[in-house]
């Protein structure tokens, strides 16, 4: 358990360093599971039932959840309104699984978060993917009660499928862009993202950034991030 909390503690330490909030990945992200922070129920809040509203590059995200499994099992809709139409759909499940404290209204959590989601932008921009991160938080103060800070570390991996695309000139004028579906390909890829979560009483202020390099996905870019309101229910 003390190895536990080292660790914890060495990834708050981490997330204080300007240059870790921006962490390369390794191959491709479809962003298809790309919707809000980590739900608090991966950070040791104990009420699993949740609405949020949140906003993300441009994106305008809503979500709620319910209390499962000792954890929270949440429903997404999104939409990106620089590319119409657009519509990004999902689920996830998040659960603390070892919380430990380690001084007097400080504790260190480890959870885990699993999304899936299915992403469609017009001509066809059709997306599908499996995210699975595992956040590594310190928290001051009581998630559950009347006021709490925590910042965590998200090592993630994620596995999709998406279109891909050869890009040619069109023929209509010199400067017209234009792209020929490829047909759908298998992509993956893993890396860290950072966050925050500032509560009083059940709303909460949730902050996540991350960065994706050499994505594919036109909606996807470098240094994302996603801020989201977000008010507990439940006991």
């Amino acid at each position: 358990m003390l190895r536990i909390c080292r660790l914890s503690i060495s990834a708050g330490i981490i997330l204080l360093a300007p240059t870790s909030s921006f962490a390369q990945i390794t191959g491709t992200s479809t962003g298809a599971a790309i919707f809000a922070p980590v739900d608090a129920s991966a950070l040791g809040v104990t009420r699993g039932a949740s609405m949020a509203l949140g906003v993300g590059g441009s994106l305008l995200m809503g979500a709620g959840g319910v209390g499962f499994a000792g954890g929270a099992l949440r429903g997404f809709l999104s939409s990106n309104f620089e590319h119409s139409p657009s519509l990004d759909i999902g689920a996830a499940f998040s659960r603390t699984f070892v919380r430990q404290q380690l001084l007097s209204g400080v504790q260190t959590s480890i959870g885990g978060q699993a999304v899936a989601g299915y992403l469609h932008e017009g001509y066809p921009r059709n997306a599908a993917a499996l995210n699975l991160t595992i956040p590594l938080a310190l928290t001051l103060g009581d998630g559950n009660g009347a006021a709490s800070l925590a910042v965590y570390a998200a090592p993630y991996g994620e596995v999709g499928m998406l279109h891909r695309y050869n890009f040619v000139r069109c023929t209509s004028s010199p400067t017209c862009p234009y792209f020929r579906v490829r047909g759908m390909g298998a992509v993956a890829s893993s890396g860290l993202g950072a966050g925050t979560r500032m509560s009083v009483g059940r709303f909460a202020i949730e902050l996540m950034v991350r960065d994706f390099v050499g994505r594919e996905f036109r909606r996807q870019y470098g240094g994302e991030g996603e801020l989201a309101l977000t008010y507990r229910l439940g006991k």
